[in-house]
């Protein structure tokens, strides 16, 4: 999803994935596998933004990770680093509109000012 403040122009995208994060996971990237960083950083290549969320599933009445943050610089990338945030969503057990509700809360606590 990409989405662009109207009076900005800055845009924001973001990922949900339909797989749990590895909570076994003991390494710097907290259960986001490294394919899933790649996409992202080629989205906001393409897409010519900085920004990115990644959305997690979390089953109902498990524990939350960590909120996870990454700010990637290369050559490659355009002259500013690309920050990546990992956030799980708790979905399980809730109705639809439970589920949006809680999105909504997510990304508006989600979306940091650059």
């Amino acid at each position: 999803m990409l989405l662009e403040n109207r009076l900005t122009g800055k845009q924001l995208i973001i990922d949900t994935k339909y797989k749990l994060r590895d909570r076994e996971s003991t390494n710097a990237k907290q259960g986001i596998s490294q394919s899933d960083l790649y996409q992202m950083i080629s989205y906001a290549l393409r897409r010519e933004t900085d920004q990115v969320i990644l959305l997690y599933p979390c089953r109902y009445g498990q524990l939350l990770l960590e909120e996870t943050y990454y700010s990637v610089s290369s050559g490659m990338l355009t002259t500013r680093p690309v920050h990546i945030r990992g956030l799980d969503i708790p979905v399980t057990g809730l109705a639809r509109e439970e589920i949006e509700a809680r999105v909504v809360q997510f990304l508006t606590g989600a979306v940091r000012p650059s």
